[in-house]
């Protein structure tokens, strides 16, 4: 195996205008409205709805001339109105008890003139959680020993139906190293070998580091430490630190592996 560290080219720090930290906006403070029509609904739990709205200046002097007159949401389900609550539209926001699990609901936000019910603004759909165990499971499920057998190892954090999905691709690196293949009963004798490689280093503290794509996560002084499976053949691990103040730098290591017969 050989090792060789490589630096690319911008070795010196420099500005980057489309920092993932760097702030550019204008320095005020979020409004407390955006002058258009909508009306958001969102489930909070099976049984509750959570809505929030704003008015375009057109919509909103109509109100003003109507504020006298009764205002309501409504919760609609396969065409069908189910819930009907008065509410103040000054308010921009409410929560709902509209008790329909695994249902999909629509919610109007108006109000009760002489001519009718008008309809000022319409929500998106939402469908709510059933409130019960998902009836879906995995159907097959790989053993330890099926698991360490495997000839590829993936990624941690995905279930072995995953696994048995995406057997056929190819991952350049992992995490960390594999537990040793399971050998089963007829083996007189045998041999499995395989390494990986801990890379560890220092970079400015709450900064942002990534390894080809990836964050690292970083203690609070800046230390780092990763482990990375090697496969057979070269590999480049590039690094990329993003501090606070827009400065930037990139590393890269060339590690090549070779088993000798």
């Amino acid at each position: 195996m050989t090792f060789s560290l490589t630096v690319q080219k911008q070795e010196i720090a420099g500005k980057v205008n489309s920092h993932p930290l760097k702030y550019q906006g204008p320095e005020a403070e979020l409004p407390s409205g955006y002058l258009s029509d909508r009306l958001v609904a969102m489930f909070r739990d099976p049984e509750w709805l959570y809505c929030y709205w704003d008015f375009s200046p057109s919509t909103y002097h109509y109100i003003e001339d109507l504020k006298k007159q009764p205002f309501f949401l409504k919760a609609h389900t396969d065409g069908r109105e189910f819930c009907k609550l008065p509410i103040s539209p000054f308010a921009k926001s409410w929560f709902l008890h509209v008790d329909a699990p695994g249902k999909t609901v629509t919610l109007d936000l108006g109000v009760e003139t002489e001519n009718g019910y008008l309809v000022l603004l319409r929500s998106n759909q939402v469908t709510m959680p059933t409130g019960a165990v998902s009836p879906k499971s995995d159907e097959v499920w790989l053993s330890i020993d099926e698991l360490y057998g495997e000839e590829r190892y993936f990624r941690p954090g995905f279930s072995p139906e995953f696994w048995q999905k995406e057997g056929k691709r190819q991952y350049a690196e992992y995490v960390s190293s594999p537990m040793p293949m399971a050998v089963g009963p007829g083996f007189a004798h045998y041999l499995w070998l395989d390494t990986e490689l801990i890379i560890f280093g220092k970079t400015t503290p709450n900064s942002v580091l990534k390894q080809n794509g990836q964050l690292v996560e970083l203690n609070e002084d800046g230390t780092f430490s990763i482990r990375v499976k090697l496969n057979e053949g070269e590999q480049n691990l590039n690094f990329e630190s993003l501090a606070k103040n827009g400065l930037s730098i990139n590393k890269a290591l060339h590690v090549e592996r070779s088993l000798i017969p």
